[in-house]
């Protein structure tokens, strides 16, 4: 090659204009040329990705949410929510955040504290009022002025006597450290004494919350406007089991935050309760006047440039490099089948999530530093489809389970069918056979689950002259099914699934297996 590396470099300087050549000489420090395996992609669980904030990308959210213009962040799992979460800063709020994580929290002791004699809906508001109450004394107790400070830790005193609670560990300590609470006792406000958790007196511990709730809520609307704060709410489906009572709980999440934030909201501010929530479990929810909070709620979608985003500023951090050439450093512009793009072709196995494309091209790293490749070869990409469809499969598994009864077999059915294009017939046909006696209403009602979680596309209606083009719910939540004519298995499935294409001359081109 001209000479080794030397000749290569120069080579490259030649081509490229005098500003960029120390990015140039960078590339090639120490003699040796950067290949894909020094590419960090980072993890596809945010909450582990320990450089999240290095190459993070934003579509816009923290606007939105900065001037107050949205409460609740929706979105599919994978979408990018914890990543928001995990990134929020005074910084970029302009206000201190307070960060809830609900990983660990004892959701069970939470359940146990329901209000009696009010609608189902609202039977958890108190709770959650009161676990935002104490979490607001905790905040300013720690970094309020000295005045505040020490009148939030009085406050937390006569709550929970000398036993302070941790910070998650506020409202029911995980029925370990925290055995007592008291009712309040201030003036104007009747006493009704202590409860040990152990008696599990859920209805009059409710009580003695919903009384202490009243006296502070005065106080944090007396000082808020001086101490603004926004508090972010984040794994809350970690208490998630499609139960009645968990439906309850979200939704009681959901309302006590638009009341905090009705009583407390500051013009051109984040709302002080930020609320974040995986979008299939929205959608279980019932409660009133949920068409009210739509306009609060800011839905994640990305867009194919902001998923290819996410990969470049991995690559440029990684790197160093311009992010117009980041992604030909490390893939090749060889085409797939059909003329497609190393880029388009891994785009149209996502599902619009970060983390699926992130998944996609740490599969095909993997790949190629195995076969010594210094770049992703198209080879390479067809090889690492394999672990990337099961690595989808298992993703769509674990998002599923928990409120569809038997959804890995609903999967199964798919791979009955044996193609990855298929009609209702023989959607229908495969059903009967796994499942004897199913009726067609079931089998249609679990073909709708299917095209919910957009592992089945439908056919667009109009807007083209030639040929059929699918679509998927994620790419537009008002989309509704149409079961009548063609349907199509997301392509990220065709590989675990071990699905065929038909043989048909009426697939157009782009649509086929490329």
């Amino acid at each position: 090659m001209n000479g080794g590396w030397r000749g290569e470099l120069r080579d490259r300087i030649v081509r490229i204009p005098q500003h960029s050549r120390e990015q140039a000489h960078t590339h090639f420090v120490g003699k040796t040329k950067m290949t894909i395996s020094q590419v960090d992609f980072g993890r596809v669980d945010a909450e582990r990705d320990t450089n999240l904030v290095d190459y993070f990308v934003d579509t816009g959210v923290f606007d939105k949410i900065r001037n107050g213009k949205k409460q609740y962040v929706i979105g599919r799992k994978g979408s990018g929510k914890t990543a928001i979460f995990r990134v929020a800063s005074k910084e970029r709020l302009g206000v201190p955040v307070i960060p809830l994580d609900f990983a660990e929290y004892s959701w069970p002791g939470h359940k146990a504290i329901k209000e009696d004699g009010v609608p189902q809906e609202s039977a958890y508001i108190g709770s959650w009022r009161f676990t935002f109450l104490i979490a607001t004394l905790r905040h300013w107790s720690n970094t309020a002025g000295p005045e505040l400070a020490k009148e939030s830790r009085d406050l937390l005193k006569k709550i929970y006597r000398e036993e302070e609670p941790g910070f998650l560990e506020s409202l029911i300590d995980k029925f370990r450290r925290v055995r007592k609470i008291e009712g309040p006792s201030l003036e104007g406000v009747g006493g009704l004494g202590g409860f040990e958790l152990e008696d599990k007196a859920g209805p009059v511990l409710a009580q003695t919350i919903s009384q202490w709730s009243r006296v502070l809520m005065d106080f944090v609307a007396k000082h808020f406007p001086l101490n603004p704060f926004t508090m972010v709410l984040d794994r809350l489906d970690d208490g998630w089991d499609a139960s009645d009572d968990s439906k309850m709980l979200l939704a009681g999440a959901i309302k006590a935050s638009r009341d905090f934030n009705a009583k407390l909201q500051l013009k051109q501010r984040p709302a002080p309760v930020i609320v974040f929530l995986r979008s299939d479990i929205y959608d279980e929810l019932q409660f009133n006047d949920k068409n009210k909070i739509f306009t609060d709620i800011e839905f994640l979608n990305w867009t194919d440039d902001k998923l290819e985003d996410v990969v470049v500023a991995r690559i440029c951090r990684s790197l160093t490099c311009a992010r117009d050439e980041a992604w030909s450093k490390v893939f090749s512009k060889a085409e797939m089948r059909q003329r497609a793009s190393i880029k388009s072709y891994i785009m149209k196995r996502t599902m619009g999530r970060p983390r699926d494309i992130i998944a996609f091209c740490i599969n095909c790293q993997e790949v190629a530093t195995a076969a010594g490749h210094s770049i992703v070869e198209t080879d390479d990409v067809y090889a690492a489809e394999e672990a990337y469809s099961k690595h989808i499969y298992d993703e769509l598994d674990d998002e599923m389970h928990k409120q569809i009864e038997g959804a890995r077999s609903l999967l199964q059915i798919l791979r009955d069918i044996g193609f990855n294009r298929f009609v209702l017939s023989d959607w229908l046909n495969a059903g009967r056979k796994r499942e004897q006696g199913a009726s067609d209403d079931k089998l249609k009602s679990q073909l709708q689950v299917l095209f919910d979680y957009s592992i089945v596309g439908v056919q667009r209606r109009g807007g083209i002259s030639r040929g059929t083009s699918f679509q998927f719910r994620y790419n537009d939540r008002l989309l509704e099914p149409n079961f009548t004519g063609e349907m199509i298995v997301h392509p990220s499935m065709k590989k675990h699934l071990k699905l065929k294409e038909p043989r048909r001359d009426s697939i157009p081109e782009g649509e086929a297996d490329d």
